[in-house]
């Protein structure tokens, strides 16, 4: 069981026949938040077929040395908006990902084990992060409104890093 915040999206195909894309449905506004509802301002990044963006809902404090806000990391199909196949996020911290880190919801009254799509920032108001790869994971480095967070998370089933070499012969001067 998971103590962190998650959210779950659908994992619907497009009708490319009938539609022209998919959208997201992000958290409305609420009458404690002024009117203010959760919103997606930073560059999303697209990593082996996965859509990485940020979300910030502002703060509900009129104090300015309060952290403004709270975000979201999302990371989903980019093709269609759909949650990924395998978990994105190593949810129980094991440097794994298994199924150990797929969540439990209720579908049609049937309980489902699924990959998560998005995990709650712990900082507060988050930027686009970095990524850097390696040991079988990447890691996710995100400036927030409280300092540096780091997330472990899978790089997925594609290939990443160098995919070929190629020597170039420049002959005798």
């Amino acid at each position: 069981t998971f103590t962190e915040p998650l959210r779950v999206t659908s994992n619907h195909e497009v009708d490319w026949d009938d539609k022209k894309g998919w959208y997201i449905d992000l958290v409305s506004p609420s009458a404690d938040a002024n009117g203010e509802g959760e919103r997606q301002v930073t560059n999303s990044l697209v990593r082996n077929g996965r859509l990485i963006f940020t979300t910030m809902i502002p703060s509900v404090s009129s104090d300015p040395c309060v952290p403004d806000g709270e975000s979201w990391i999302f990371e989903m199909d980019a093709a269609t908006g759909s949650r990924l196949t395998y978990s994105p996020f190593d949810l129980n911290r094991d440097y794994s990902f298994t199924a150990m880190d797929y969540v439990t919801i209720v579908i049609d009254g049937e309980e489902v084990k699924v990959p998560s799509t998005a995990r709650k920032t712990e900082g507060g108001n988050a930027q686009t992060p970095s990524v850097v790869s390696g040991q079988g994971a990447e890691f996710k480095y995100i400036s927030t409104s409280e300092g540096l967070e780091t997330i472990v998370e899978n790089p997925g089933t594609g290939v990443v890093g160098r995919q070929s070499w190629r020597e170039l012969y420049m002959g005798k001067n």
